[in-house]
């Protein structure tokens, strides 16, 4: 998270090519205002990257904002953006709901002078200048896929894969990638998909649908 907030730092000093003094504190006149929107609020994820985000603008010397959609819906991160916007902030870091729906506001954003950076979820190229991954679509899907083959003995029976939103930008490439891998190698014979679920932002929502899938394939090996 560190890393995000320089390369922020790096964006709002020009939007042309910025040079950043890694580690060194900036002084007041030099301080950015940087405007955080994770998916939802009350997720421990995102509590965790709001944690490293203040740590780094206290390094250095730049001022953090945190406001996310209490339900976590692409309206609400639209709204937040706009906002943003007219609290005429330096830099926009997101995690979004969906890959195209915010691309708008953050290229209404980008055209008034702020920096736009994406992490964990991206958006469409055009909504922002740089994505910071905490590691590659295809290896988190792949490793799903091979974890669900070690959990499970002798990596044999009927699997779901239980995800949130379908819609949403990361995980329904980690879910693609997912089921490549059970059905790229012959080690995952044993392995059948038999449900792709989604059960939303909230913890609730996928107590819910566990309970639905278990039910559905009393035979289940695997989720």
């Amino acid at each position: 998270m560190k890393n995000i907030l320089r390369m922020l730092s790096a964006l709002s000093t020009t939007s042309a090519i910025a040079i950043v003094a890694i580690g060194a504190a900036t002084t007041p006149s030099d301080a950015h205002k940087i405007l955080m929107i994770s998916k939802m609020q009350g997720n421990a994820y995102f509590a965790a990257a709001e944690t490293g985000a203040a740590e780094a603008a206290a390094e250095l010397g730049d001022e953090i904002i945190f406001n996310s959609p209490a339900n976590a819906t692409a309206t609400e991160q639209s709204r937040i953006i706009q906002s943003g916007i007219a609290q005429q902030v330096d830099g926009i870091i997101l995690s979004a709901m969906d890959p195209n729906a915010v691309v708008p506001d953050m290229q209404q954003a980008a055209g008034e002078g702020i920096a736009t950076v994406t992490y964990d979820a991206d958006i469409a190229v055009p909504g922002r200048a740089l994505m910071a991954m905490q590691a590659t679509s295809e290896g988190i899907g792949r490793s799903l896929g091979q974890v669900i083959c070690d959990v499970v003995p002798g990596c044999k029976g009927e699997i779901a894969i239980l995800s949130s939103d379908p819609n949403a930008p990361n995980l329904s490439v980690w879910v693609k990638w997912a089921q490549e891998e059970l059905k790229g190698d012959p080690k995952y014979a044993g392995l059948t998909v038999v449900d792709v679920a989604y059960g939303g932002e909230t913890d609730a929502g996928a107590y819910t649908r566990t309970q639905e899938l278990l039910k559905a394939h009393p035979n289940l090996a695997g989720l």
